[in-house]
């Protein structure tokens, strides 16, 4: 289920699998499309657990794995686990 500004007051973009958060990122390259995603993670967690950005970002750096989609698109996509 991806989640619409209409239904969330969270970070966008984001969608739910089996009960995780699921951060995204979409741009014109890759490594913008990366960077979205982790910065809508740290947004995310931040906001869930009233944590200040720079420890979301420390925790982050040992438990964030991504997973890459659609390259071939115009705009690649990206997503954090």
């Amino acid at each position: 289920m991806i989640i619409s500004k209409k239904t969330s007051a969270a970070p966008l973009p984001f969608a739910i699998s089996h009960g995780t958060l699921i951060p995204m990122g979409f741009s014109s390259t890759l490594d913008d499309a990366l960077s979205q995603s982790v910065e809508h993670a740290i947004n995310m967690i931040a906001a869930m657990f009233e944590m200040p950005r720079q420890q979301v970002y420390l925790l982050l750096s040992a438990a964030i794995d991504f997973n890459v989609t659609q390259v071939v698109d115009i705009a690649p996509k990206a997503f954090t686990v």
